[in-house]
């Protein structure tokens, strides 16, 4: 079985674990609030913590992916407060496009991706990070169109003028797609896929993960480097968190 069939079967049996396949899924018009939101005080563009932060993590996310929300939501307000908080540890976000590559009818994640990068460009890529995983309903189901996206965009705060213009120029999906080629190129094969020092952690287990921050911070003596981050960032401008 090839990774991308493996990929496929995954999402496939998260989606029917949690209903998405089987029934059909209404997908509200109105913006639900996220029941968690990131810290804004802690970030630096699509990085949360210090640069110089011994422990550096990179989540390479699909804002599609049902298992991606589940990181976001367990996981992370969790190593926010116990490491970024801190100062031990720095997470950064990196766009892994699957599911538009593999479901046909649609390109939401990549869609969300790009209005995520021009929140960034006014400072809120987090509040829109966690807006666009509280409004996950299913696979190219219209969770993210554009109109979807303009709401989160107000809901958030946004000058929706200059977040407009953002979408149409095309500089943030070239972005999207160029960080998206190089998780392929590592490669990749799922999301999320979490990575501290160039290497893939098991996230789930989060006593095993805070453990291994621990010792990964007290035998550090400068920040590790994350093949994910460096290589990612060299891909444009706007891929630099």
């Amino acid at each position: 079985m090839t990774g991308g069939a493996v990929l496929v079967g995954l999402v496939i049996v998260v989606l029917a674990a949690t209903g998405v396949i089987g029934k059909s899924v209404a997908v509200p018009t109105e913006v639900t609030q996220p029941p968690y939101q990131t810290p804004t005080s802690l970030a630096d563009g699509r990085s949360l913590g210090p640069a110089g932060a011994p422990v550096q993590m990179v989540v390479w996310s699909d804002f599609q992916c049902p298992v991606c929300a589940e990181f976001a939501r367990t996981a992370e307000p969790k190593l926010i407060s116990d490491f970024v908080a801190a100062g031990t540890l720095r997470i950064t976000y990196r766009d892994f496009i699957v599911i538009d590559s593999q479901v046909q009818g649609g390109h939401e994640s990549r869609d969300a991706a790009t209005a995520a990068r021009c929140a960034g460009d006014q400072g809120k890529f987090w509040p829109f990070h966690d807006y666009l995983f509280a409004n996950q309903y299913g696979e190219n189901k219209g969770s993210f169109t554009r109109d979807k996206l303009l709401a989160i965009a107000s809901a958030v705060g946004l000058d929706t003028a200059s977040f407009t213009s953002c979408l149409d120029a095309g500089k943030a999906a070239a972005a999207v797609d160029a960080e998206a080629a190089t998780g392929k190129a590592i490669p990749l094969d799922h999301t999320p896929t979490v990575m501290i020092a160039g290497k893939e952690v098991n996230w789930s287990d989060y006593a095993a993960l805070a453990a291994q921050i621990r010792q990964d911070a007290s035998g550090s003596a400068a920040p590790s480097a994350s093949a994910g981050a460096s290589a990612s960032g060299a891909a444009s401008p706007s891929a630099t968190p």
